[in-house]
């Protein structure tokens, strides 16, 4: 993903301490940070809040990010981190909402309505994935959600959990 030049000066901005750089920063990552937390959390009031502690968090440790065109990489790292630390203090065994099926419903190819039968086939197939899914526990379930759908490599979940 090419990194916008305005999000590359906000960063460097908010590096040196300025609030402008931190509302560039914000209204470019906002959207990809709210939605990742939204992955994560059961509620849209949870991910805001998670969204919140994300930026609360960005803010702290910008200088921890030694590369700006990983920032979308670094933003998620810090989204799941903290996610995973609401899930822990709260000891839910959810990660999904019961409205998290519109995730699963994406990976159904667009091909497939013209074929009704296979169309069929497959919406059968996500709700059995995610029923399968909504049964594990949430040390099990997030590392799966991050492997297969925001594509994470094995090596980066492992040092998210």
């Amino acid at each position: 993903m090419a990194i916008d030049s305005k999000l590359l000066e906000g960063i460097e901005l908010m590096k040196e301490g300025k609030e402008e750089g931190f509302n560039i920063f914000y209204s470019y990552t906002y959207s990809f940070v709210y939605s990742r937390a939204r992955l994560v959390m059961e509620n849209d009031e949870d991910a805001l809040d998670l969204t919140q502690e994300t930026f609360l968090q960005a803010y702290k440790s910008i200088g921890s990010l030694k590369d700006p065109n990983a920032v979308y990489a670094w933003l998620r790292t810090l989204t799941y981190n903290h996610g995973m630390r609401i899930f822990r203090k709260r000891e839910h065994e959810t990660l999904l909402s019961e409205d998290g099926e519109f995730i699963f419903e994406e990976i159904v190819s667009p091909d497939l309505d013209s074929r009704p039968e296979d169309s069929v086939d497959a919406k059968e197939t996500v709700n059995i994935v995610k029923g399968m899914l909504d049964e594990l526990p949430t040390e099990q379930r997030a590392p799966l959600v991050a492997f297969y759908y925001d594509g994470l490599k094995i090596t980066e979940i492992a040092k998210l959990y």
